[in-house]
């Protein structure tokens, strides 16, 4: 149908479980715990020595907007007006745009974890309670389903369902991608035998512009006395759609269904109810109007404070970052360069307003520098010897990263394409990569994602570029679904033989109260 709609987010499904114990997947916990980790037992995972046989250097990246940017340095609320805009500055690095290294671990590393059946390194343990409604009254009762933590230990049917949980003394395996970035503990301070942490063997820079002018230049229509104690001024911001918080109480949205049948608020119990997995955001660029993340709200008198004045950074801007890595195995190095870049058709997201069409970004890994430190220092001069070759386009990368690097056909062989081409090859057959590939792929599926919406008699572009409730009422296409009874929509999960396609939703009528619960 022609007013179908994808939602802006869906699932990578956690049903193949958790990495097994191996040399390529994960350790033992004992091997951990183990007084020789690092020195005699798995000497590459520790950080005493450099492990024979075992890769260290770094991968220049070029970094590209495919869609507008925002990355926060600084928030300006409100201060409690409720006509009074939020605003985010930029984060900048000498007053120039930059993306820290912290958003960019973050988003490589949701990546890696996914490819690698690893535990989610970050999963915040929050009580999950739903309003349900009192029969026969307006009014509804809060009722406590339990932590998130629990629904998704207890799931039905799930295999190592507490190994897919944050690094606790519970466990007892330590995931690919835990090996690889690190971990804390969550129960270190209250466990009786608790774990140490693991520092990582992965080092991300941040990324760096190229080139001037990455933002708008037209003056911000909104005027904010904030503005001046902001560099710049108001050049460049601009007014942001409101931001719907996705909750792990939507059950339509964030529990796998029964059949063909929805979980329901009523439903959702510890046991009985099974998490859809791990979220990705989908990327909107077949744009049913122009710039969707841009506030089409005019009329005064409006809540402003659910509206951020943000300065993004525009499309097709070029960043450089790089990631160093020590003592990775092939399948490690190999996992990296795939999590890096899937595909060539691959994108990811970073950012602010991930789900009003912000934050793709496609990388490139560019060059692949080897420190081979025995060769290195077996030079009668070590300060003559270069300290690493290069494989790859050296010239196309800033001067910074050819200092020092001599170009080399040795490295041919663990190319960033051939080994992420060897991760993809590794994992054809996963179920989660083919749902982690539909979503990353997904920016030319001739279905717009957009919040999910109600809206009148009218095509979904009009209603959306027209009607300032497309905007405000984010809550009405749930309250109208709860009602809907054996018509309820759900999102539909991403199994094998599934496409984004077959995940699609319909809109509502409009005419619901307000319910802020029900986002």
């Amino acid at each position: 149908m022609p007013d179908d709609f994808l939602n802006p987010y869906h699932f990578r499904p956690l049903s193949e479980g958790v990495a097994s114990i191996s040399d390529s997947g994960s350790l033992d916990i004992k091997d951990f715990r183990d007084e020789e980790f690092g020195f005699a037992t798995a000497t590459r995972d520790g950080h005493a020595t450099y492990a024979p046989g075992t890769y260290s250097g770094r991968i220049v990246c070029k970094l590209t907007t495919k869609t507008p940017l925002v990355v926060g340095g600084r928030l300006h609320s409100g201060e409690k007006d409720k006509k009074a805009y939020n605003i985010i500055e930029p984060f900048l690095l000498e007053d120039r745009a930059a993306i820290p290294a912290t958003s960019l671990k973050g988003m490589i590393s949701s990546v890696l974890e996914a490819a690698s059946n690893s535990a989610m390194r970050v999963l915040a343990d929050t009580e999950v309670a739903v309003k349900i409604p009192i029969p026969g009254q307006r009014r509804s009762r809060k009722v406590s389903v339990g932590s998130v933590h629990e629904l998704f230990r207890r799931a039905p049917g799930a295999i190592d369902a507490a190994e897919s949980l944050p690094m606790s003394s519970e466990r007892r395996r330590v995931t690919p991608a835990e090996r690889m970035m690190g971990f804390v503990p969550v129960d270190a301070d209250r466990s009786a035998d608790p774990l140490p942490g693991l520092a990582g063997r992965l080092r991300f820079s941040n990324a760096l512009l190229e080139g001037d002018h990455p933002f708008y230049d037209a003056p911000c229509q909104v005027r904010d006395s904030r503005f001046g104690n902001i560099p710049g001024g108001d050049i460049g911001f601009l007014p942001l759609r409101v931001l719907v918080d996705p909750k792990i109480k939507s059950t339509p949205m964030y529990y796998r269904p029964h059949g063909n049948a929805g979980e329901t608020k009523e439903s959702i119990a510890v046991g009985h109810s099974t998490p859809q997995g791990r979220k990705f955001y989908l990327h909107q660029t077949r744009e049913i109007v122009s710039e969707p993340w841009r506030s089409r709200v005019q009329s005064a008198g409006k809540r402003q404070d659910m509206r951020s004045l943000a300065k993004p950074v525009r499309t097709d801007v070029v960043f450089w970052f790089h990631v160093d890595f020590d003592n990775l195995s092939r399948s490690e190095l190999a996992l990296l360069c795939f999590a890096l870049r899937p595909t060539e058709r691959f994108w990811h997201k970073l950012g602010h307003g991930k789900s009003i069409g912000l934050g793709s970004v496609q990388i490139d890994p560019v060059v692949h520098l080897e420190i081979e430190r025995l060769d290195r220092y077996a030079f009668d001069n070590a300060l003559d010897a270069p300290r690493a070759t290069a494989y790859g386009r050296l010239a196309d990368a800033p001067e910074r990263y050819q200092r020092g690097a001599v170009a080399s056909e040795k490295l041919k062989d663990v190319s960033p394409a051939k080994l992420a081409a060897e991760g993809l090859a590794s994992r054809k057959d996963s179920v989660s990569v083919n749902a982690l590939l539909r979503i990353g792929e997904g920016h030319d599926v001739n279905l717009p994602p957009v919040v999910p919406v109600a809206m009148e008699a009218k095509k979904l572009d009009q209603w959306i570029s027209e009607s300032e409730d497309a905007e405000d009422r984010t809550f009405e296409w749930f309250m109208n679904n709860d009602k809907a009874g054996s018509a309820r929509q759900f999102l539909r999960p991403l199994d094998r033989a599934r496409t984004l396609a077959h995940a699609a939703l319909k809109p509502t009528p409009t005419g619901a109260r307000r319910d802020k619960d029900k986002r």
